[in-house]
């Protein structure tokens, strides 16, 4: 069964509903191509590599299908010395890999979308370590994105420009054989164009060095060179950063000259900003930038050129979207995240069913999960299954016959997503319990931490689902019991009963309870009760994050607000180091520290004592601190006793109450983060009555 609105099968044939998105489907020339509508997928790692293309096809693919008229691979290499482990695993150095891109060209056109292909080099930023090559950059510099490689480069001389620029005009004829529409030149995000635009890297006294137009030479040759090759036959499109900020940066107004001096040579700019040192502003997760703050530097390209440009901003509301192309700020709304969120945006907008669309959370989980090789999304679990497993955003199996009546408990992100996902598929007779008045679990509360609330999409998103598909019911404030579920009738039982943080504090090296640290005492608390309204005592709280990613320091934030002075103590090297990955980490400390919080790293928590507590630092130095109160975000533990009471009725009373499957689902079977939550509640309600959920 499909929940999503009439397809058709080309991107030509979309037409909005709403007058007022009419400009949002117009057609756009780039060059010798014309591109159906302005929505543009842009370029973003997906961490497959050439042996995984099926995957990468199918995804661009479905982005296609989605309404997307233009959508780009992810980063592709096309230099061994280019390669970076962190990043896209594509390459176009040879005619095999040409060969084995088709797949995704053909994806593409299948929908009458244009393929586009990023060819990139990272300079100083790649770490070609499995090649045993040196990185190259136009100075011996170190790039200043560290977190992504700290190689010392080679300085390039003049046959290592020749060479680099002769086969990146190459993969461009290569790109432009198999059939691209566009070929998108990698000139952002501190990359190697970037490091000779830049004085911070270029430190060279030949022609590629000194004044701003050498320092373009680089950039400008290629160009030429690929526009001579290729230039009649594809759209000329190239990735640049307007505004990179930071010291690794090209300021905006020397960026705008460049622009100039090169727009003769370009069909489109794809505008990012942002480098490899400055990933927030490239990535803005939405607990620091609102949907839309790149306009800021994106409307000034209409300084230097009239050719079509290409902005990002976490778009995903219509009005504000119809607004930037209507100002002529954007020709094109450029987007990853939303189109990783939802790929059918575009037809979603165009055929009126706003309630339908997934908006993006600005978590980046996107990011953090395709470093490991396998995308994710909190708000789409189909994201990068679409070949593995062949799921489909859009398309569910039907129910069985008979429909089984279905009870989930727990209307957290897992109840919510088996919910509304067995309600897509058809189903008419599903109940959501929740002990609450309301769904969300642990999104309740969280959301109301300073900044996340765009996290309640996810709630909202399955809340509106609910009413657009009426085969799901919620039913709030019922606690259910073993005999509650016995005695209510349904055939197909599943426990989404969450994964609760831990009352009672244990060390992070043996996994015994730390004396007093007990969140039963009036000076503990564990963030639900915390947010529930549990008051300590006093204004001075020690925060003990064992977590090491954005709970601890959001709820030391929180607490901020309402004027206690906190400390973050946390047994790993930084705190909230995981949230680095997400691009907030180094702001979040930076604000906790501005409102007076203090961080300590690699400590342990060894005792909790009324009016202080005793911290173990390096080398097994002890200190007492004054604490009137402690926070424990030691680790979240499975609510599964429901369940494991279920699983120990005995079969046949289960069958004689008209039981016949039982599950558990989510943060029930072992907390993972939102997104992995989700995938697993889908996953499962995908194969309710069609196979074992549990293979």
């Amino acid at each position: 069964m499909s929940s999503h609105p009439a397809r058709d099968r080309s991107v030509r044939d979309i037409v909005p509903r709403d007058e007022r998105y009419g400009r949002l489907f117009q057609q756009v020339r780039i060059g010798p191509k014309v591109a159906a509508n302005r929505f543009w997928s842009s370029p973003y790692a997906t961490g497959w590599r050439m042996d995984q293309i099926d995957r990468e096809a199918a995804h661009r693919g479905v982005r296609a299908e989605g309404g997307w008229a233009v959508v780009n691979t992810g980063e592709v290499a096309f230099d061994p010395h280019s390669r970076n482990a962190w990043l896209d695993g594509l390459e176009l150095s040879g005619e095999n890999d040409a060969r084995t891109l088709v797949g995704v060209v053909e994806a593409v056109h299948a929908y009458d979308a244009l393929a586009a292909i990023e060819l990139v080099h990272l300079g100083a930023a790649a770490d070609p370590k499995q090649d045993r090559l040196p990185a190259l950059a136009p100075s011996q510099m170190q790039g200043n994105g560290l977190f992504f490689s700290q190689a010392i480069p080679k300085t390039m001389d003049a046959d290592d420009i020749r060479r680099v620029q002769a086969d990146w005009i190459t993969a461009a004829r290569r790109a432009r054989d198999v059939g691209f529409d566009i070929v998108n030149i990698h000139a952002a995000h501190g990359y190697l164009p970037v490091q000779f635009l830049t004085a911070y890297h270029n430190r060279r006294t030949d022609g590629y060095g000194g004044s701003l137009a050498n320092r373009a030479r680089f950039l400008r040759e290629i160009l030429e060179g690929v526009r001579r090759e290729i230039g009649d036959d594809v759209a000329i499109a190239v990735r640049f950063a307007i505004e990179g900020h930071g010291n690794g940066a090209l300021p905006a107004d020397e960026a705008l000259e460049v622009v100039r001096m090169l727009d003769h040579l370009v069909d489109v700019w794809d505008v990012a900003q942002g480098g490899l040192a400055t990933t927030e502003y490239d990535l803005t997760p939405s607990r620091l930038f609102p949907e839309g703050f790149s306009l800021t530097w994106t409307r000034r390209m209409r300084e230097a050129t009239g050719k079509p440009v290409v902005g990002t901003g976490r778009f995903t509301d219509p009005d504000l979207m119809a607004r930037a192309v209507a100002s002529g700020d954007l020709d094109f709304i450029g987007a990853a995240r939303p189109g990783i969120a939802d790929p059918f945006l575009p037809r979603k907008l165009a055929a009126g069913v706003y309630a339908q669309v997934r908006e993006c959370i600005g978590a980046n989980h996107c990011a953090r999960s395709q470093a490991r090789g396998q995308l994710g999304c909190s708000q789409n679990p189909t994201t990068g299954e679409e070949a593995r497993r062949g799921w489909h955003p859009e398309r569910l199996p039907s129910p069985p016959e008979p429909e089984p009546s279905v009870l989930v408990i727990g209307a957290g992100p897992a109840g919510l997503e088996f919910a509304t996902t067995l309600a897509r598929r058809g189903f008419s007779l599903v109940h959501l319990v929740d002990e609450h008045d309301e769904p969300g679990g642990y999104l309740r509360w969280f959301r109301r931490l300073p900044g996340f609330a765009p996290w309640g999409r996810v709630i909202e998103h399955r809340e509106a689902l609910l009413k657009e598909f009426p085969g799901a019911t919620f039913v709030p404030n019922t606690r259910m019991s073993v005999d509650d579920v016995l005695e209510y009738g349904a055939e197909v039982v599943v426990l989404a009963t969450g994964a609760p943080w831990a009352k009672i504090g244990v060390s992070f090296v043996d996994n015994e309870p730390i004396p007093g640290a007990d969140a039963a005492l009036a000076n503990v608390a564990t963030p639900e009760q915390l947010l529930d309204g549990k008051a300590l005592p006093g204004k001075r709280v020690v925060v003990y994050d064992c977590e090491g990613d954005l709970t601890g320091i959001a709820l030391a934030q929180w607490l901020q607000q309402r004027d206690y002075t906190v400390e973050i103590v946390t047994p790993f090297g930084q705190v909230a180091g995981q949230a680095d990955q997400d691009n907030v980490g180094p702001a979040l400390r930076a604000e906790v520290i501005a409102a007076g919080g203090s961080l300590s790293a690699a400590t342990l928590l060894v005792r909790v004592c009324p009016g202080h507590v005793v911290l173990e630092g390096e080398a097994g130095v002890r200190r007492s601190v004054p604490a009137d109160g402690v926070v424990l975000v030691i680790r979240r533990e499975s609510d599964d006793e429901l369940y494991r009471e279920l699983a120990a009725v005995d079969p046949a009373r289960l069958r004689a109450n008209g039981i016949g499957e039982i599950h558990r689902i989510g943060d029930c079977v072992a907390p993972a983060s939102v997104a992995d939550t989700v995938f697993d509640a889908h996953r499962v309600a995908r194969e309710v009555g069609s196979k074992d959920p549990s293979e």
